[in-house]
């Protein structure tokens, strides 16, 4: 447990905030991996993943969820007690050249880090983003920032695609616009809905890739057994032996 310094803590859209924190022994950390946030009144912490990490400086998204995260957002200066480090985080070392990352609303934030990891290791990733509507859209301007192609749909039709991020990819798929040298491949967090219908279509078209897997975990850490899912391995703790699965492996 350590305290970090607050900086900013400002909205992102009407219900998604964005937290940058100051604090010590954040180097390490990777793309994947989450923190556990105590927030002053509630028992339990809140995990939320890493979108970022920049020197002793970590940035997390979060979305207003229950009480917890609302009481969150009021808090703007001081410190918060966070346990970082917790999870697996994803395998960038087995991406092909032109990975495609495909993340849902608030999954999307840890797809940011992981892009700059890959990009870092001379991957270019292409980036398929779903929302609801267009007022609910973050982050994309990010990865384009990073000079990176950006893929979005929204369930209304108010931007890009109407439909979601799997329409987006199923399209990318159907025009035959994957690198030719480079086998599909994706890393994706998003809403278990979308989750359990992407790992369905990569099992139908033999595409391997990792998810993010989106529990309530209560300790972090894997003791209380609360966020235990089954794979073809056995029950896994989604905070111990995750939040990143082989899309294989997991059984909906």
């Amino acid at each position: 447990m350590s305290r970090y310094k607050i900086l900013e803590n400002r909205p992102l859209t009407a219900d998604v905030y964005n937290l940058v924190l100051e604090g010590e022994g954040v180097e390490s950390l990777l793309p994947g991996q989450f923190v556990q946030v105590e927030i002053p009144g509630f028992y339990l912490r809140r995990p939320i993943s890493l979108c970022d990490v920049q020197g002793d400086r970590i940035r997390l998204i979060y979305k207003i969820l229950g009480q917890g995260t609302r009481a969150l957002t009021k808090i703007n200066s001081g410190d918060l007690d966070l346990l970082v480090g917790l999870g697996n985080g994803f395998f960038p070392e087995e991406a092909p050249h032109t990975p495609l990352l495909v993340g849902g609303g608030v999954g999307i934030p840890p797809l940011f880090y992981l892009a700059k990891d890959l990009i870092q290791r001379g991957h270019k990733p292409e980036v398929f983003l779903g929302f609801n509507k267009k007022e609910e859209i973050f982050l994309d301007e990010e990865f384009r920032d990073l000079g990176l192609t950006v893929h979005l749909a929204t369930m209304d039709g108010s931007q890009g695609l109407e439909g979601t991020a799997l329409d987006l990819l199923d399209r990318f798929q159907e025009e035959d616009r994957t690198d030719p040298d480079s086998p599909p491949y994706v890393y994706t967090c998003g809403p278990r809905p979308m989750l359990r219908a992407l790992t369905a279509w990569m099992a139908d078209k033999s595409i391997r890739g990792q998810v993010s897997m989106e529990e309530r975990m209560a300790c972090g850490f894997g003791a209380c057994m609360g966020c235990t899912i089954q794979t073809k391995s056995g029950p896994r703790r989604v905070c111990k032996n995750g939040p990143v699965f082989p899309a294989e492996e997991v059984l909906w």
